[in-house]
């Protein structure tokens, strides 16, 4: 087997495909861009292109390899994870033949399998909206509101900085992906659509300032966003660390689904 490497572009197709075969069609945008930083292989057995792998200097984060070389898939993950001095796997349970391969090979080389977080999702069924707490409501934010916006999202965080910057706040406002919670007319909750680069995914990055907090706002302020989400034809997604239990309450309470999880293999 040979890793032959590539750009990240060489291997668009044969991630839209992998992405096909998910429970949950979509990776998240935290990993999309690791992704994008990644070295990326193209997998040969002679001339035979076999598959794809992604990964970074320590970590293998995508393994792929195509229908008819399935039954060598466990042999080619190994030789992949050797050839690049990887000691770290990182997989999801929906992703069928990569987990199975990456779980033989934990057994095999006695590596440490673990939880790294639930993946959430909703594309069909009912949302359980839960009822607007007295003198509250959510509504789209306008440009005028980008700055207000902008100081309560920076106070979480658990919040990408790429996402709450300046410039990020105000095009999310331009295309309709910025919400406010507003108690008694003052605004104290904000929620930034992110839509993910497949299958109409989008997900929802909620922050509620400290005084507000832990008093279910930020359940009504993400149901109400995910309402309109789903009326403009879009999918939900939702994902949490494995000892955050506040995204995991919210995705549960409004009805989404347990999906997959996500697996962190490490040699011992």
């Amino acid at each position: 087997m040979d890793l032959e490497p590539v750009t990240f572009n060489d291997i668009v197709a044969l991630r839209r495909a992998k992405v096909d075969e998910l429970r949950v069609r979509a990776f998240s945008w935290g990993h999309e861009r690791e992704a994008a930083a990644a070295r990326a292989f193209r997998l040969r057995e002679g001339s035979a292109e076999t598959g794809y792998a992604l990964a970074s200097d320590t970590a293998l984060l995508e393994f792929s390899v195509m229908p008819t070389w399935r039954g060598r898939a466990n042999d080619t993950l190994a030789a992949t994870v050797k050839s690049l001095g990887l000691r770290e796997i990182r997989v999801r349970t929906d992703d069928g033949l990569a987990c199975e391969s990456a779980l033989a090979y934990a057994s095999r080389e006695r590596w440490d399998a673990r939880p790294a977080g639930p993946i959430y999702a909703l594309e069909t069924g009912v949302l359980r909206r839960p009822p607007r707490p007295e003198g509250s409501e959510v509504r789209a934010l306008r440009a005028g509101e980008v700055e207000a916006a902008s100081t309560i999202l920076a106070q979480d965080s658990s919040i990408e900085s790429e996402l709450v910057g300046a410039e990020a706040i105000a095009l999310a406002a331009r295309e309709e992906r910025l919400w406010g919670l507003l108690r008694a007319g003052e605004l104290v909750g904000v929620a930034l659509g992110v839509p993910l680069a497949t299958h109409r995914y989008t997900a929802i990055r909620p922050a509620v300032v400290p005084a507000h907090r832990r008093s279910g706002l930020a359940t009504y302020l993400v149901g109400e966003v995910s309402q309109a989400l789903l009326l403009a034809n879009r999918r939900l997604i939702a994902e949490a660390e494995v000892l955050d239990r506040g995204p995991r309450r919210i995705a549960e309470h409004l009805g989404l689904t347990l999906a997959a999880h996500h697996l962190r293999i490490r040699a011992l």
